[in-house]
């Protein structure tokens, strides 16, 4: 037994004021765009971007986007019973209003709910209550800083990304990526990072990621494109800035030929407000 059950999903954009409400399950709700002004009970909260919400049960509550930034609040929603007393005991202490720092992995799950929901693949009932238990225990378990460091030593499983390869720290280059890739970023300064040389490092990222260095970072690039076209309000001249492309003329162009769209028609396939009830 789970110990919950969920009720309903959702992910969509909120540019009206929820009216004070009530209900006698609990609500979780990640802000993943804008600022929100949010009433639980007496309590007057501010919300922005990386931040959870969880109401719980017979609280009175409302969500409201900031009067001066109406239309950019796009919220994840999922409202569920609990029916264990010790979980449901464990959620009741948790705070209204907690910032995550990884909202990211939160965000990630909540889509793979959503992508559950919609195609119903078998036993996805129980696969989408294993993402939920999954956001749950970043709320109950915050790691500590004493739990990071010693995750941070344990031995590579096997089958992991090599810290090394060839004697090269191919995973401080990937991490270096992952942190600088919305700027131009060439061999050379990879190679320096690396105290490599090019090619040597080339035949090492590639033999560990499968593509070579420079078409890692433009993979990366329209991977995270595609992330802010579906999950935000930004214009496509700023994502295309935002993700490192030199001009919106070129990301169009480069987005069209991998995708077989247009950025926009991407934003319009995939985004908008989707609602599962269960």
């Amino acid at each position: 037994m789970n110990g919950y059950d969920i009720l309903w999903c959702g992910k969509y954009s909120q540019d009206w004021e929820n009216k004070l409400h009530e209900h006698t399950f609990f609500q979780m709700v990640v802000v993943s765009e804008g600022d929100a002004q949010v009433q639980a009970d007496d309590q007057m909260l501010e919300a922005r971007a990386g931040d959870v919400l969880l109401f719980r049960p017979q609280t009175l509550h409302g969500i409201s986007p900031r009067e001066e930034k109406r239309g950019t609040l796009r919220l994840y929603d999922v409202k569920f019973d609990v029916n264990e007393a010790g979980l449901f005991q464990k959620l009741w202490e948790l705070p209204v209003l907690r910032h995550l720092d990884d909202v990211q992995t939160v965000k990630y799950y909540f889509n793979r709910i959503m992508a559950e929901s919609e195609k119903k693949p078998p036993f996805y009932m129980r696969t989408i209550s294993c993402y939920l238990w999954m956001i749950l225990l970043m709320l109950l378990r915050p790691q500590t800083q004493e739990e990071q460091e010693a995750l941070s030593a344990l031995p590579e499983p096997e089958g992991s990304v090599p810290v090394r390869q060839r004697n090269i720290d191919i995973a401080g280059v990937e991490r270096y990526i992952q942190e600088n890739y919305i700027h131009n970023i060439t061999l050379d300064t990879l190679s320096q990072v690396a105290r490599s040389n090019k090619t040597s490092l080339t035949q090492a990222f590639k033999e560990v990621y499968g593509t070579t260095p420079l078409r890692y970072i433009i993979q990366l690039r329209l991977k995270k494109a595609k992330e802010l076209l579906v999950e935000t309000n930004i214009s496509i001249s700023e994502i295309s800035e935002l993700v490192g492309f030199q001009t919106i003329h070129y990301f169009s162009r480069f987005f069209k030929e991998k995708e077989h769209c247009s950025p926009l028609e991407y934003r319009m396939r995939n985004a908008g407000n989707r609602f599962y009830t269960f």
